[in-house]
């Protein structure tokens, strides 16, 4: 995987349940699927729909992606010209 060059970033997108669930009686209120980055591949983003929400991970390597921030933001500014304002 170190040297690898014909992926630079992961994403997925699962579907959940489309009710609610419960966990030791409490309800799940949100959930989230998390992605792995090894190797050169240093960006992965997750997207997970859950009882009526669509949520979204992004994990990256904090040395080799110094502008996470960034791509956040356009993400959520992306969601928000798609009418689908981003929480968080």
């Amino acid at each position: 995987m170190a040297h690898q060059r014909l992926v630079n970033v992961l994403v997925s997108n699962v579907p959940g349940p489309p009710a609610p669930l419960s966990l030791g009686g409490a309800r799940v209120l949100e959930i989230f699927q998390i992605g792995v980055v090894q190797g050169n591949l240093t960006v992965s983003v997750g997207a997970l729909s859950y009882a009526g929400q669509l949520s979204f991970s992004i994990v990256a390597d904090a040395d080799a992606v110094t502008d996470a921030a960034e791509f956040r933001a356009g993400m959520a500014d992306t969601l928000d010209q798609l009418g689908a304002p981003a929480a968080g």
